[in-house]
């Protein structure tokens, strides 16, 4: 590689670099950004939540919910608005929940967050 081609390769790196950030959510900020929904319930709607999803013991449907293992299957830019409705499957309480849908956007922290 000479100098004359570094400045603009080192140039395109950085484009495709910022585009990833406000494009189409990775797996992990998803399951970032569920991680932070589901720390923000309050004790009764982790209760309820426990119960509709399954996979914990009697007497401990108030522990905190248990996301892991996201595996992103399709996103796409929502038509009307901002943000990407994506399909993925994603582990909870030590289920595997395939065939997940929900709509992520930055939040006003600048953050993914699930859109309600």
């Amino acid at each position: 590689m000479t100098m004359k081609t570094t400045p603009p390769l080192v140039a395109a790196t950085l484009c495709l670099a910022l585009a990833a950030c406000d494009g189409e959510p990775s797996a992990p900020e998803m399951q970032a950004a569920f991680a932070r929904n589901v720390a923000a319930m309050s004790g009764p709607e982790t209760a309820a939540a426990n119960l509709q999803l399954g996979g914990k013991a009697p007497g401990h449907v108030d522990d905190r919910i248990e996301v892991s293992d996201l595996r992103k299957t399709a996103c796409k830019p929502v038509e009307a608005g901002d943000g990407y409705d994506c399909e993925f499957a994603m582990t909870v309480n030590g289920i595997v929940r395939p065939g997940m849908k929900a709509r992520f956007r930055k939040g006003a922290d600048g953050r993914l967050a699930v859109a309600g």
